[in-house]
C-alpha cells in the first residue's frame, strides 16, 4: 500500500498538521479538454498538475479561488455523472471574485463549506454531530474561515472543533491530497436569527479515520446504515468504497 504524506497549513491554529493519507494504488484519470466538458469548465479550472497540487508551493499561494476551480474540475473529471448536479456550483465559482467572496457568509447566493466523514479504523463507524439550527445528524464540517489554507484544511478544524478527537489520517480520494470524495451542493433555509436569507451550501468533503473511544453527546454509524440518509448515503457509499468496504 502507497503511503502519502500532505502538510497543512492551518494559520489561525499556528500548527503543521502532518497527516499520513492510505489508499489503493490509483491511477488520477486524464482531464478532459475543455471543448469535451459540456461547457461547465473553463480552460483556467485546468491549469496545474496532481503533482503541483500536492505541492508546498500550492499551499503556500492559498487561499486561492483558482486552486478551488482546478480541483472541482478534476473532481468531475472523475465523476462525469454529477457534472449537471454541480452546474450552480460551477456557475457560483465563475461569478466570485476571490477565495474570501466565495466563503462568505454575507453573500447572499451561498458560499463554500468543508466536511469530513470521520471513521473509526477499526469498525468503520462514522461519527455524527447534532446540528441545533437543522434539527439533523450530520458529519463534523461547517463554514471555512478566511485563515483556512484549503478546503482540506477546513475539514480538518472543523473535525477538531466539532469532535474530542484529532490525530486524523487523511484518506485521498487519489494521489491528489485536495480533491474531495464527494461535492454537495444542498439549500439551506433562511436564519432570521442570524439575519440570513435562504442560500446555498457548497459542500467539499474528506474522509478522515481515527481511532479511539468517542466520548459526549455523538452518535456512531455504520456505513452500510446510511441506506435512506439522503445525500450523507452516497457519501456513505463512496467512503466505503474508498476503504475496500463496497
Amino acid at each position: 500500500m502507497l503511503r502519502y504524506f500532505v502538510r497543512v497549513v492551518i494559520r489561525g491554529a499556528g500548527k503543521w498538521y502532518n497527516r499520513g493519507m492510505s489508499r489503493k494504488p490509483d491511477r488520477a484519470e486524464p482531464l478532459a479538454p475543455a471543448a469535451q466538458t459540456d461547457g461547465l469548465h473553463h480552460a483556467s479550472l485546468l491549469e496545474g498538475s496532481p503533482g503541483e497540487l500536492a505541492s508546498g508551493e500550492v499551499q503556500s499561494r492559498c487561499p486561492d479561488l483558482k486552486l478551488v476551480r482546478r480541483v472541482l474540475a478534476r473532481y468531475l473529471d472523475r465523476h462525469p455523472e454529477e457534472r449537471e448536479e454541480c452546474r450552480r456550483l460551477v456557475g457560483f465559482l465563475d461569478a466570485a471574485s476571490d477565495w474570501r467572496e466565495a466563503i462568505s457568509r454575507k453573500n447572499p447566493a451561498g458560499h463554500l463549506t468543508a466536511s469530513a466523514m470521520v471513521v473509526r479504523r477499526s469498525d468503520r463507524r462514522a461519527v455524527l454531530v447534532r446540528h441545533a439550527a437543522l434539527g439533523k445528524l450530520l458529519q463534523p464540517g461547517g463554514h471555512i474561515e478566511p485563515e483556512d489554507s484549503s478546503t482540506l484544511a477546513a475539514a480538518l478544524r472543523e473535525a477538531e472543533e466539532e469532535t474530542p478527537l484529532g490525530g486524523f489520517e487523511v484518506v485521498p480520494a487519489n494521489s491528489d491530497p485536495l480533491l474531495p470524495i464527494d461535492v454537495d451542493s444542498h439549500f439551506i433555509p433562511a436564519n432570521p436569527e442570524k439575519g440570513e436569507g435562504p442560500h446555498f451550501h457548497f459542500d467539499f468533503r474528506y474522509v478522515l479515520l481515527f481511532e479511539g473511544e468517542v466520548e459526549g453527546d455523538f452518535v456512531l454509524r455504520s456505513l452500510p446504515d446510511f441506506a435512506g440518509a439522503g445525500d450523507l448515503e452516497r457519501l456513505a457509499e463512496k467512503t466505503a468504497r474508498l476503504l475496500g468496504g463496497g
